[in-house]
């Protein structure tokens, strides 16, 4: 269900929401920090970073078969089942976010800000070009939901396989700049993610 509802927003948002509100996180952003923080992150612009970074970004994809592998075939299903509603639970929340806040990203709305252009080797492109493929045009900035499944994905890792968790955090740690730094999200976008983190940590623990 998760990919089917995540492609039905393409089409659902617009049709709710004329309109987005990128203008307004903008302005949030440069409240916030004092400056935009995707043409910040251009004094850091490298072929060799792009690369790293981009490749931390693909960690969403696939630390949740990290931890659901293992305690599948372990046979350990109350942490699976507990696994399996804390990422459902995520990212249902932020689909209500996404459709309580359109938002597109710095990379549509701050291209003409952005003085250097992001520059790595074919691999960078390759997966740019796939995930933009695999994503179309969503408006699926805030809340970041990458930050905050990756999160859960890791304090599970935490909780159940502790080795695997201190190799993957670092990886984690490069993703959220990364977000950045390749203008998928403004530094809002970050900071709600956690928020969404937050709250189901809570629920969580209470449950």
């Amino acid at each position: 269900m998760v990919p089917l509802l995540f492609t039905a927003l393409h089409y659902l948002i617009p049709a709710i929401h004329p309109g987005q509100i990128d203008f307004e996180l903008i302005r949030i952003d440069k409240l916030l920090t004092g400056t935009y923080p995707t043409v910040w992150a251009e004094k850091f612009y490298h072929p060799r970073l792009t690369e790293i970074l981009q490749l931390s970004y693909l960690i969403f994809y696939f630390l949740g078969f990290v931890v659901a592998i293992p305690l599948y075939v372990q046979d350990r299903m109350k942490e699976f089942d507990r696994f399996a509603f804390n990422i459902l639970f995520m990212f249902y929340l932020s689909y209500i976010g996404y459709l309580l806040f359109p938002v597109l990203g710095p990379r549509f709305f701050l291209s003409h800000l952005q003085n250097v252009p992001i520059a790595g080797s074919a691999l960078y492109a390759a997966i740019h070009h796939s995930l933009n493929s695999m994503e179309n045009i969503q408006w699926d900035a805030f809340p970041s939901g990458h930050i905050a499944v990756t999160f859960i994905y890791s304090r599970l890792l935490f909780l159940y396989f502790r080795k695997i968790f201190y190799v993957t955090f670092p990886i984690v740690i490069m993703m959220v700049f990364a977000t950045i730094y390749l203008r998928y999200h403004y530094f809002i976008d970050i900071l709600a993610g956690l928020f969404l983190y937050g709250i189901v940590l809570l629920i969580d623990r209470r449950i």
